[in-house]
């Protein structure tokens, strides 16, 4: 019997370890801090980071609209988030609540706040995946580099060698696509979620993955593969599954 309590408790406690409660599940979005919306937005189930990097002893780059820099470890980010899943959504708003001091508005702001904060957490995504990633690199001509590639796309065309691949290894290619600019250098991605069959990821999936192209640093010979991972075993929220 002894034996058997304490093995439970040592289950127990492996749990407790292995899954922590995380601040989605933890407080209502309205107590979420800056940092706890940075966090949802760049480092969680619906949100992550890819990063290309080159490491020479220095990185010269002479350019007349953009200024000359040195740097010794040049590196492109891209983060990509599922604007589709309701806590990306909710930091967002809560984001935009902590920087235009919500608790300082009049009432009339705060219901003209609250009136656009329901509109856009209201829109349904039932037939779509909607990605924003976000561009940017500590060398100013590899993301202008980065952003005119991108803008390169013909309007209403959507990029060649990007996809979602499934669980069970089906490419989906966009439906539609936004470029980034130069003032505001994040993409808009648009995926099918479903077919007549049914959804095209599921909470079983062991992962499924966002690729695409990125940009090739000085030195590489080829283009590198920019790969997002997403586990839905973690992309829980309420106890549902939402991406």
């Amino acid at each position: 019997m002894k034996n058997r309590i304490a093995t439970c408790a040592i289950l127990l406690l492996a749990a407790a370890v292995a899954a922590p409660a995380q601040v989605w599940d933890k407080k209502e979005h309205t107590k979420w801090s800056k940092n706890d919306c940075q966090r949802i937005l760049e480092n969680s189930p619906w949100a992550t980071k890819f990063t290309l990097t080159e490491t020479r002893q220095e990185a010269f780059v002479a350019d007349s609209s953009y200024g000359t820099g040195r740097e010794s470890q040049p590196r492109v980010d891209f983060t990509a988030q599922l604007r589709s899943a309701m806590p990306v959504r909710l930091a967002v708003v809560r984001q935009l609540q902590i920087e235009s001091k919500y608790d300082k508005m009049t009432d009339e702001q705060k219901r003209n706040f609250d009136q656009r904060a329901q509109q856009y957490l209201g829109i349904e995504f039932n037939d779509r995946i909607v990605v924003q990633v976000q561009l940017s690199s500590n060398v100013q001509i590899y993301q202008r580099q980065l952003i005119t590639m991108w803008q390169g796309i013909n309007e209403g065309a959507v990029p060649a060698n990007m996809y979602i691949i499934t669980g069970s290894g089906q490419r989906l290619p966009p439906l539609h696509f936004i470029a980034p600019t130069h003032g505001n250098p994040v993409m808009e991605v648009v995926f099918p979620r479903r077919t007549r069959e049914g959804d095209l990821i599921d909470g079983d999936d062991k992962e499924f993955v966002l690729e695409m192209p990125g940009i090739a640093l000085s030195g590489d010979t080829s283009e590198p593969i920019v790969r997002f991972t997403f586990k839905p075993s973690k992309m829980k929220y309420k106890g549902e599954f939402v991406y």
